[in-house]
Order: C-alpha cells, then structure tokens, then sequence
C-alpha cells in the first residue's frame, strides 16, 4: 500500500493511522478514508485507486487464522464463553458478512464490532458492552 501511494512505510504508517479508528467506528467512510491517505501522499484518489488500496488493505485484515478458530470451538466444548471484539469498518464487515469463510463468527454467542456500536479498543465503554452482551 505504501508503494501505491509513492511513499515509505514509516509515513504510510502514519497516514494509515492518523483517522482509523474513526474508520474502525463507523464515523468516516472508506472512501473519505483513503481519500485523506491519498492527498496526504500526493496520489489522485480515484475511483480505481480507491478500489484498489482498499482491496489490498482488505487481503491483509481478513485472512483467517484457522488455529485461533479451532481453539475457540475447543473452549467452548470445553464450556469457556467466547466472544469476538473488533474494531472493524463496516465495508470489512459487510465484506466478512457476505463470505462463507467467514461463517465461523456465527459461532460466537456475543460478536461486538466497532463500526456497530461506535465504540473503538480501546475505549472502556467497547469492553463493558461486549461484557453486558452477554
């Protein structure tokens, strides 16, 4: 992604950074997202590039670690409650929602995700709701 946008890592990072957690709450789109990345870097931000980062950022953040999965299903056979917290844009979510692959979160007795609720980890208010979800 820093490539794409014509800079280091280390200011992409920082770009990257800088309003994701307003991404991860749902109060700025993926669009204006990567729209500010983009200007900030000096990259038009078309359609087609938005497109395009926004996939690349995607491949990374919804790759499944099948070892965590498994071993949630085994503390639940094991009667240990489980949940997933994330802080998750909602364009992840819905993408997430949409993908077989990812009909493990359904498992889950309590799913709280940030752009849902407008909370962000690491703000209190995230972990006392998906503790009262329960």
């Amino acid at each position: 992604m820093a490539s794409l946008c014509g800079c280091t890592m280390e200011e992409f990072s920082r770009f990257y950074q800088r309003d994701r957690l307003e991404l991860d709450r749902g109060t700025l789109s993926t669009e204006e997202y990567w729209t500010r990345i983009l200007q900030a870097t000096g990259v038009p931000a078309s359609a087609d590039m938005i497109a395009r980062i926004e996939e690349e950022d995607s491949l990374g953040w919804t790759r499944i670690n099948e070892r965590v999965v498994t071993w949630s299903r085994e503390l639940r056979a094991a009667g240990y409650a489980t949940a997933i917290l994330s802080n998750m844009p909602f364009d992840k979510l819905a993408y997430m929602r949409r993908n077989p692959a990812f009909d493990f979160i359904d498992e889950f007795p309590v799913t709280v995700f940030s752009c849902n609720h407008r909370l962000v980890k690491p703000e209190p208010a995230i972990y006392r709701l998906c503790w009262t979800s329960w």
